[in-house]
This record gives C-alpha cells, structure tokens and sequence, in this order.
C-alpha cells in the first residue's frame, strides 16, 4: 500500500512473517523528491518511531539503512527498496498549477497584498 502527500510517496510494509508484537512487522517508507528525483528519507516502525541514517538517491544504499536499523535481511531489504524506488521513479510528483501560483504568492512576492490577500492551498491524492 502507499500514498502521496507533500511530495512524497509513503510506502507501507507488512512481514506476515513476524509476529504480530514484532516491532518491525509493520513499517512505512518515506521517499521525498527534494532534487526532483526520489530519495529515502527514512522508515517508520509499527510504534511509529523514525528510523534514519541519512538520506539517499542510491537504492542499494537505501536497502543497507533499512536493514541494519530493522534487522531484515539484506536480500530482502533489496527487493524492496528496488521495488519502491522504481515505482517512485515511474510516479514522480506533477506540475500541479497550484503550487507554482503558491511560488508566486509566497516566494517570489509577484502580487501587490497590500490591499488584496491571495491564498493557496494545494493536496496531490493517489
């Protein structure tokens, strides 16, 4: 299962294999597209704890976090992470016209608010 908000896919992972009180039977991966292409930003366990070394671009290096923090093997960790990112990947976030006017407003400061306020607000769903 996954979902999209705030430009970012989260993906959530279930191991029939473990018990059911295992904390790492349930987790969620978060990838972000800070650089416009996916990155790992960290896993959630089922007690909705962080886990994070870092951020990465690299798959292979994505897997070798999730491992080392959530003890699944490496093969294992592989498989997923590859199959996440490639889906990440083929489903990049779009150019939504909302956010570009909420640059526009916010960032770049184009329009005179002194006598007229502008607000955006803007979701992306799956």
């Amino acid at each position: 299962m996954k979902y999209f908000v705030d430009d970012q896919w989260v993906y959530f992972i279930k191991d029939e294999g473990l018990r059911s009180g295992d904390l790492f039977r349930k987790m969620a991966v978060q990838i972000g597209y800070d650089t416009g292409e996916p990155i790992y930003e960290m896993f959630w366990d089922r007690d909705d704890d962080s886990h994070s070394q870092g951020t990465t671009d690299d798959w292979e290096e994505a897997a070798e976090q999730l491992s080392s923090d959530s003890e699944i093997p490496l093969q294992i960790a592989e498989k997923i992470m590859a199959a996440i990112f490639t889906h990440a990947e083929e489903n990049q976030p779009k150019n939504n016209p909302m956010v570009r006017l909420a640059e526009r407003v916010d960032d770049e400061n184009e329009f005179d608010t002194n006598y007229i306020s502008f607000y955006s607000k803007y979701g992306v769903g799956t």
